[in-house]
């Protein structure tokens, strides 16, 4: 699962692997790419959770967000 450092623990306790985007806009979009290099290693399934900021740089890491967690089995 992917989500923005203040969801992490709403996690804890639970059987899945959660990746921490970051607190602030900029850790975000910095860490994306390599966070979502990392699930592709680590799972089979990939879950991200939007961040709460919607707009800016969001804009780009939301979408970047959708096409990683794109099926076509599941509508966004």
């Amino acid at each position: 699962m992917l989500c923005e450092e203040g969801l992490i623990e709403a996690f804890k306790g639970l059987n899945v692997c959660v990746l921490n985007l970051g607190k602030t806009e900029e850790e975000m979009a910095s860490r994306l790419y390599g966070l979502l290099r990392e699930a592709e290693k680590k799972a089979d399934l990939l879950i991200a959770v939007s961040p709460k900021k919607t707009d800016g740089i969001m804009v780009g890491v939301l979408n970047r967000l959708k096409k990683a967690c794109a099926s076509v089995d599941i509508k966004h």
